[in-house]
């Protein structure tokens, strides 16, 4: 045996990471049969290492090796998460390229640090694999809506969605440090699952991702935006230019975008807003057929058509005609939205409709005689029928105790954003949360310490904090006293011992709301998933307004 081939038996055994790195830095050199051995042993080895020494010269190397590499998902991603941290610009722009064109959304987490490199094609082809990623997944969504696929396939789907805007999460809130403006307008393509941490962001005075994104608001218009559009209805500043873009869109794919998007329209504020598009212009291409929805999205449509602001005569006849179709999915909805509309008149053409004898026909029927026997109710109607009575209505002390009881359940790790809602509304509750300093029970007090644990919410709890100096509970006297350093140069602030605010106690709005504390309380509803966080906010919002602030 040749003392040559003795040394890459040993190479192909030898340890790591010390036998890659040579074979690795050996590759650039090496004449073109030994390089396609260096090569052979490099993938032989198949650990870490011998993937980053494969993955520094990627580009150099043949289609068929590099499907190779990219074929052990755990080796590309433990490889590229090497290169990315330990190797020079060439070597990373080599490793960037593995995943540029087909962007596993499992390793898009290990580019956004690459977002900030010190080397500006490293961090421009981060940001395209990023971007490459999301409209891939898009794209997937999209299909799923087209063709008849398994269960399996419909959950890969949802699973790289959630891997994207993990990695998406990251890059946001790095937004001030890397400044990707290309990785921002990404990010607002999947509001649906970012809207806390983008208003979060774009609400931050300091943050430059504000200034950015209004600069180049009008210029990204694109059905992507559909979810920030919608979300933006509920923020003054953005609402006008969301409002005048969504009137705009007039093709068949932005109607398909906003109805992929429906989940918008549980929230009531954004259900108003939208009576602010005055007959937008993809309203036209709601035709009797549908023929430009696809089937899974056409029974969302009735549901558009009940809270756009076009004529009522025009609603009518919209939902009318798809009370008559042979959709069954969609004739329901069509039911349920003509119901809704609460017009007199409308009974009368359900009942002249369910004359005939099909199903969908005989389902219009039962709706009728339901109707009328009072078994099912309009949103108009169970929002009067679930109204209190005024000397029953929900007092702020009521949802106050109800969140404080659903905040004390959460696990304290999950609690923050309960908390935060808390602080949002402490105008309101400033008496009740005054009181829990004094509670028996010490996790009551130390919740009300996390609640005031910043400095301007510090100031106006002063007294409270103070009066926890001789505590028995020792971790909590240690926190207050450093509250209460903290604060030592601050002047007195008396808004602590203003009346609280007097509020429309008798209203649906209070009513809606405490329904959902009350789910919340029975674990009906997960009081740490965003999305009921999200209504959880818009309703406080909406009840309380401005003086939810202390």
């Amino acid at each position: 045996m040749r003392l040559v081939d003795k040394l890459y038996d040993w190479l192909l055994v030898g340890p790591a990471p010390d036998c890659d790195r040579m074979l690795s830095q050996a590759l650039p050199t090496a004449e073109p049969e030994w390089a396609e051995r260096i090569i052979e042993v490099l993938l032989a080895r198949r650990c870490d290492s011998s993937w980053r020494g494969l993955l520094e010269h990627y580009q150099d190397l043949s289609p068929e090796v590099q499907e190779k590499i990219r074929a052990d998902g755990r080796l590309l991603r433990e490889g590229l998460s090497l290169v990315l941290r330990g190797g020079g610009s060439a070597t990373r722009l080599h490793a960037l390229a593995a995943v540029r064109d087909d962007p596993p959304p499992s390793l898009m987490y290990l580019l956004t640090d690459t977002l900030r490199d010190a080397d500006h094609e490293v961090r421009t082809a981060a940001a395209q694999a990023i971007t490459r990623c999301a409209e891939n997944v898009l794209a997937a969504e999209a299909r799923l809506e087209q063709e008849a696929v398994s269960d399996e396939q419909a959950e890969a789907v949802r699973v790289d969605r959630a891997h994207l805007v993990r990695a998406l999460a990251e890059a946001l809130h790095t937004f001030d440090r890397h400044r990707r403006v290309d990785v921002l307008e990404t990010c607002l393509w999947f509001t649906r699952d970012l809207a806390d941490e983008i208003w979060e962001l774009l609400d931050t005075p300091r943050s430059h991702a504000n200034v950015l994104a209004a600069e180049r608001f009008r210029t990204w218009n694109s059905p992507r935006l559909a979810a920030f559009l919608l979300s933006a209805l509920k923020h003054p500043t953005w609402r006008r230019d969301a409002l005048q873009i969504l009137q705009g869109w007039d093709t068949a794919e932005h109607c398909r975008v906003l109805f992929r998007e429906s989940r918008f329209l549980d929230d009531p504020e954004i259900r108003r807003r939208l009576s602010g598009l005055q007959a937008p212009r993809w309203a036209t291409l709601l035709t009797p057929d549908l023929e430009d929805v696809p089937p899974a999205l056409r029974p969302r449509a009735p549901h558009w058509v009940l809270h756009l602001g076009i004529e009522p005569f025009e609603k009518i006849d919209r939902l009318t005609a798809w009370v008559r179709t042979t959709d069954e999915a969609l004739h329901r909805a069509a039911v349920y939205a003509l119901a809704e509309l609460n017009d007199p008149d409308i009974m009368r053409r359900l009942e002249r409709i369910s004359a005939s004898e099909s199903p969908l026909a005989r389902f219009c029927a039962w709706y009728v005689r339901a109707r009328k026997m009072e078994l099912v109710r309009t949103r108009h109607e169970r929002s009067a029928r679930t109204q209190p009575e005024p000397e029953e209505a929900p007092s702020s002390d009521v949802d106050f105790a109800l969140l404080w009881q659903v905040c004390r359940r959460t696990e304290p790790n999950l609690r923050g954003e309960l908390i935060d809602v808390i602080r949002e509304n402490a105008g309101v509750w400033r008496t009740r949360i005054r009181n829990n300093f004094r509670s028996p029970d010490p996790r009551d007090r130390i919740l009300a310490l996390q609640i005031v644990s910043t400095q301007e919410l510090a100031l106006r709890f002063r007294q409270s904090l103070r009066e926890l100096d001789k505590d028995p509970v020792t971790g909590i006297r240690n926190l207050a006293e450093t509250l209460v350093k903290s604060i030592s140069n601050r002047p007195e602030d008396r808004l602590e011992e203003s009346p609280p605010p007097v509020l429309d106690e008798d209203s649906a709005e209070r009513a809606d709301l405490h329904a959902l504390l009350n789910r919340m309380v029975t674990g009906q509803e997960d009081a740490t998933s965003p999305e009921v966080i999200s209504d959880l906010r818009a309703m406080l919002q909406h009840v309380y307004g401005e003086v939810g602030s202390v």
